[in-house]
């Protein structure tokens, strides 16, 4: 599956959308959309299946740099070291 990033402005703030598997080949897209959004953000990651080391790291970069990342699937959440945390990260 490829990867779908989507930005929805909600009442609450922004909502950055990832969906499919993130790779390092689809990083580049993942920061540039990242790199126009105003601090802070939420980030969904409830429809991300997979993701590849690279892209573990880059979320682990997101949330360093105060985003909140929610509906992680308890692998990837593991894998970003949460243990089993499947909502609201900081």
């Amino acid at each position: 599956m490829d990867i779908r990033i989507s930005v929805i402005q909600t009442g609450a703030g922004i909502l950055l959308k990832v969906d499919g598997t993130l790779t390092a080949a689809k990083l580049p897209m993942l920061e540039s959309t990242v790199a126009t959004l105003e601090q802070p953000f939420t980030v969904d990651l409830s429809e991300l299946r997979a993701s590849d080391e690279e892209g573990i790291e880059a979320l682990r970069r997101l949330r360093d740099a105060g985003a909140d990342l929610r509906g992680l699937s308890p692998l990837i959440a593991l894998r970003l070291g949460l243990g089993n945390r499947v909502v609201g990260v900081r």
